[in-house]
């Protein structure tokens, strides 16, 4: 990745696209404590990224829904695009970011890195994130 802003929209953009993340508010909801992604490695050693559903408008915990399991998706390495590797990106954007104090998952990138951070310790509010998905759409031509 070039930039900060560019790992950013990539990673919006690519955790969209493998765990249907929709919204602003479905990006907005990620998190580091209790979180929903998490690198995982097979008996082969490959590696991959677990995606695992929150509470949501149709399962929100109550007793109703308790016996629901959870929807759980898995991303792997991208060999032909490595640029589109969400893998990849995932970790550069853990490499680069500094100690996560909040508990979001998007940091505000760096108009300027400073070495190996890229990123802020603020979280990217809402509507940026709103904005960068209804770009990103635009984007690829999608209404």
């Amino acid at each position: 990745m070039d930039t900060p802003q560019l790992l950013l929209d990539t990673l919006v953009y690519l955790l969209g696209l493998n765990f249907a993340l929709r919204a602003g508010n479905d990006h907005k909801n990620l998190r580091w404590t209790n979180p929903q992604l998490s690198l995982v490695s097979s008996k082969t050693g490959e590696e991959s990224l677990r995606y695992t559903e929150d509470i949501s408008k149709t399962n929100q915990g109550g007793l109703k829904s308790r016996k629901i399991k959870r929807k759980v998706v898995f991303a792997f390495p991208n060999t032909t695009e490595p640029r589109r590797c969400l893998i990849r990106c995932y970790k550069l954007d853990v490499q680069h970011c500094p100690q996560r104090k909040p508990d979001a998952f998007y940091l505000r990138p760096l108009t300027k890195p400073k070495g190996d951070v890229w990123f802020t310790s603020t979280p990217v509010g809402i509507n940026t994130l709103r904005d960068t998905v209804g770009r990103l759409c635009a984007k690829a031509g999608l209404p």
